[in-house]
Order: structure tokens, then C-alpha cells, then sequence
């Protein structure tokens, strides 16, 4: 069995699947903040150059089982929350929403520094979806982790919509829901 994980970071779900007797490729942007696990691929997909290499080696490698553990922060409904009193007179900023229901792209005024971040993430999310494509067409299981309440699932189905792709369309309607909540797992 045959697993490409992109957006690895730890790479603790390619060790698990390598532990598990899986033949494992694990990618990551070379910015990763974590130390991985695994050895692992050095791929930027927010660069459409990069995107093309990990698209060839969804092909070449021919993967049973695809993960995508797609970036939150931009997508995370904590940004609506405030930050509590204590955190606050340690001096914790308070992160202002970057999406909402009617701004999936982004919200109108976001600082240009936010605007970066928006845009670069729906980039990201852009080019994932060129891999969900081609995992589509290889037959792989796939998964994609994030927030339950993330702005990612909504923005996801109206980037699938847009691709017209009716076979890729039902394909993506079609995969299972399953909540997990990592934290009680010691994530």
C-alpha cells in the first residue's frame, strides 16, 4: 500500500502509516515549523511550478490512500472568538475574522498583511483541489483534515462547483464525513 501525505508538518500520520507496513511520501513546504518524522518531500504548492512536480508524483506513484491536511488559520472559526481576559493582559493579540457565510474569499478590508495570507491560502486551496482531481482520476482514497467549522469545507465545495466537472463534482459530494476530535487523542 502506497501513501502521499501532503501538508505533512510532524508527518506523525505518514510514521503511523509507515509503522502500519505503508510505503509513505510525505510533503511539506520547506517553511514547515515542525520537525518531521518522516523523511519528506520539499514541495511549495502555493507555486504553480510545484503543484505541476506534485501532480507528476501523484501519477507516477499511482497512491492507494491520499491525505490532505490542508492549513486552517485563515479558515478558523476560533478567529471569532475573543481572546479571554487573562490571555489578553499577557498580551495574546485578539485575531480578527478573516472569512465569513458571505465572504468566503476573504472579507472585504482585511489588512494588507491579512490579504497576503487570504490570498496565498486560496491559492493553496486551489491547487489542492488540481491534486483532489487527479486523485479522482487514480481512484485513491482520499482524506482532507480540518476545524469541523472551518470556512474551508463551504469554500471547498464552491471551488469543486466551479471546476464543471461532473464526474469530479459527484465524486467529492459523495466521500464520508467523519468527525474526530483530536485533541481528546492527544493532538
Amino acid at each position: 500500500t502506497t501513501f502521499i501525505e501532503f501538508f505533512s508538518g510532524s508527518g506523525a500520520f505518514s510514521l503511523a502509516m509507515k509503522n502500519a507496513g505503508c510505503q509513505v511520501f510525505a510533503v511539506d513546504h520547506q517553511a514547515n515549523r515542525f520537525t518531521p518524522k518522516v523523511p519528506t518531500f520539499t514541495i511549495d504548492l502555493s507555486l504553480e511550478d510545484e503543484v505541476t512536480v506534485a501532480n507528476q508524483m501523484l501519477e507516477f506513484v499511482k497512491p492507494d490512500a491520499v491525505h490532505f491536511g490542508l492549513m486552517c488559520g485563515t479558515c478558523s472559526r476560533a478567529r471569532e472568538r475573543q481572546v479571554s481576559k487573562e490571555l489578553q493582559r499577557q498580551g495574546a493579540p485578539t485575531p480578527r475574522p478573516l472569512r465569513d457565510e458571505s465572504n468566503l474569499f476573504g472579507r472585504p478590508g482585511l489588512s494588507p498583511a491579512d490579504k497576503f495570507k487570504v490570498d496565498k491560502a486560496n491559492t493553496i486551496y486551489r491547487h489542492a483541489l488540481t491534486l483532489l482531481v487527479t486523485c479522482h482520476m487514480l481512484q485513491c482514497i482520499v482524506s482532507i483534515e480540518n476545524p469541523a467549522r472551518s470556512w474551508l469545507w463551504p469554500l471547498l465545495a464552491l471551488l469543486v462547483k466551479q471546476t464543471a466537472n461532473e464526474g469530479f463534482i459527484n465524486w467529492y459530494f459523495s466521500l464520508e464525513a467523519t468527525m474526530f476530535d483530536a485533541c481528546m487523542h492527544g493532538s
